[in-house]
């Protein structure tokens, strides 16, 4: 049996799950074990892919963005803004380039950041001599309705390789 709620369809096939759906687009499935899925919660995921052999950004911009469900992405500006208030996951992971590349400009640290509204939210340091070393980070951040994420490499220090797809980022609304 199927109720419809100002547009949105609220049907259940047989007692097995339980789906609210518009006709075109699936919003939500409960399905007879009890597990929700939401196929348009509001997610980005990008990588520096493209972005020349090392790179620095505030804020940070994509080579290849994989995924902008909600379209709250905007890879022009670097900033992700938040379509409804709630808890988000934002994470960043990549290969920090360290001072054995041979050039001066490159150097051994660095800072990346997971920003909230143009201020450091969460951040992070690397330290290493060596060629290559992987770093990453993840948090949560609470937003309001149009707030924005976005990722920043600090502009002084420390470079992260953005050849193939080394650099990857994401942001996504929690459950």
């Amino acid at each position: 049996m199927a109720i419809d709620v100002n547009g949105i369809t609220l049907a259940s096939s047989a007692g097995t799950a339980l789906t609210m759906n518009n006709g075109a687009t699936n919003w939500m499935t409960v399905n007879s074990n009890g597990i929700i899925t939401r196929p348009q919660t509001p997610y980005m995921k990008a990588i520096l892919s493209g972005q020349g052999s090392f790179y620095r950004g505030n804020p940070v911009t994509f080579g290849s963005v994989q995924a902008n469900v909600g379209n709250c992405w905007n890879n022009s500006t670097g900033y992700f803004t938040c379509p409804v208030a709630g808890t988000y996951l934002a994470g960043l992971g990549g290969i920090a380039a360290g001072s054995l590349h041979g050039a001066a400009s490159y150097v051994s640290y660095g800072y990346f950041y997971i920003m909230k509204n143009g201020g450091t939210h969460h951040f992070s340091h690397w330290n290493h001599t060596s060629y290559w070393e992987y770093v990453s980070m993840s948090g949560l951040l609470y937003c309001a309705v149009g707030d924005t994420i976005s990722f920043q490499i600090h502009p002084s220090y420390g470079y992260w390789y953005g050849g193939g797809d080394h650099g990857n980022f994401f942001i996504g609304l929690t459950i």
